[in-house]
């Protein structure tokens, strides 16, 4: 019998450093819940599979975040980012997931972590690139799962591990 399920290939890891990065603004819209726009200024990506290279810096980027009414908190990132050899890379995912006590005690300061799987924490990057050795991401499907972490000096990140569905 043939397994008609996908696959999921594990192939990097993406962090992304809130340092440096700013609260633009927050904003009630016109429907319920509340808007929230980060400016991005850094992060990386280092692959966990070296058939699958893509290693890269984030350059900058922008978060659109919309928290809804019922407590859900949906993602819309868009990243610039450079290979090694620098190539362009342009990221943009959108995704959810929903607050814990452990998630706002890392966006009020008070606390450092939360574990993978705590809550429902999914993303679905899209990847463009014109760089040869990391190409083999244009065209790809990809998930990942992810967490928000504050590092050794306080600094709040978004951490995900990504995996190409085969």
């Amino acid at each position: 019998m043939v397994n008609n399920y996908p696959v999921f290939k594990p192939v990097f890891h993406l962090y992304i450093n809130a340092e440096n990065s700013e609260l633009v603004s927050t904003f009630e819209t016109g429907k319920p819940g509340k808007r929230i726009f980060v400016q991005i200024h850094e992060g990386y990506c280092d692959s966990s599979d070296d058939h699958y290279p893509f290693n890269i810096k984030i350059k900058s980027g922008t978060n659109w975040l919309y928290l809804t009414p019922d407590n859900k908190l949906t993602l819309d990132v868009r990243l610039r980012a450079e290979t090694e050899d620098g190539h362009g890379v342009y990221i943009h995912y959108e995704g959810y997931t929903y607050p814990t006590p452990a998630m706002n005690a890392i966006f009020d300061g008070s606390g450092s972590s939360m574990e993978f799987g705590e809550t429902e924490f999914f993303i679905q990057p899209v990847i463009e690139t014109d760089a040869p050795k990391e190409g083999w991401v244009n065209n790809k499907h990809f998930v990942g799962k992810g967490r928000f972490v504050r590092n050794e000096k306080g600094v709040m990140g978004a951490e995900y591990y990504i995996s190409m569905v085969m």
